[in-house]
């Protein structure tokens, strides 16, 4: 379902934001969270692990 996908694109990249406005401190640089999103577009990172990767940017 490619319009699925693009959603889904969308919402990892403005998690970060989101977790931000929500109060905890996110540490992550542009390139970082750039090879995140280019592994998320290639498939080679399911759901649970980009969840896990983006949980390790964060503190409050």
């Amino acid at each position: 379902m490619p319009a699925l996908e693009a959603r889904n694109k969308l919402f990892a990249a403005a998690v970060p934001a989101y977790l931000s406005a929500s109060g905890l401190f996110v540490a992550v640089t542009t390139k970082t969270a750039a090879d995140l999103a280019e592994r998320i577009d290639h498939d080679s990172l399911d759901v649970r692990s980009a969840a896990a990767q983006i949980r390790s940017w964060t503190r409050t």
